[in-house]
């Protein structure tokens, strides 16, 4: 009985401290890919991971997942809030009112990071650069091209235990 409880409480420290720990290895950065909103062989918008230098030095840096839109289409924004507000696509229209507005032509939304610490240990988590925690999130989007403006709104998965990012739905309206 006594082997069994030790077994128990070693078990117990191992499951804790394992799940709850850093590690000095490198997080293994997920591949970047192209969307196109309209399934017309353009490539509206894009997801890319990028190294950033977060105290100027050698010490601490880390990685950004960003959503980019390509040429001069555009990426709804809050300007109150993070890069994950939108919850549905109700908001996507062409014309906004504050706090809502579009971004300028061509411009990158970092919405997940992960960041060493001062002593090179990296969480085993992606926190995503959000303010609450959703099943999945929406960007909503206005492309531009020479037949006018088309409007729509991608729907993505975000895992962050390894910060891949799925396209769980896409349109226009």
């Amino acid at each position: 009985m006594k082997g069994i409880l030790n077994i128990l409480l070693i078990a117990t420290a191992i499951l804790f401290f394992g799940c709850n720990r850093t590690t000095d290895e490198m997080p293994t950065i997920p591949a970047g890919f192209d969307i196109d909103i309209e399934e017309d062989g353009v490539m509206d918008y894009g997801i890319e991971y990028v190294a950033v230098d977060i105290d100027g030095g050698d010490a601490t840096f880390g990685y950004r997942g960003r959503f980019i839109a390509n040429r001069n289409n555009q990426i709804l924004e809050n300007i109150e809030d993070r890069a994950l507000f939108l919850r549905d696509k109700d908001d996507v229209r062409e014309l906004v009112e504050d706090p809502l507005q579009w971004a300028r032509e061509g411009k990158a939304v970092d919405f997940i990071s992960i960041d060493n610490n001062s002593d090179g240990e990296w969480p085993n988590r992606w926190e995503l650069l959000n303010d609450s925690d959703h099943s999945t999130y929406f960007f909503g989007l206005k492309m531009v091209n020479g037949n006018g403006i088309t409007v729509g709104w991608v729907e993505i998965d975000i895992n962050t235990k390894n910060g891949e990012v799925e396209v769980v739905d896409k349109g226009t309206l």
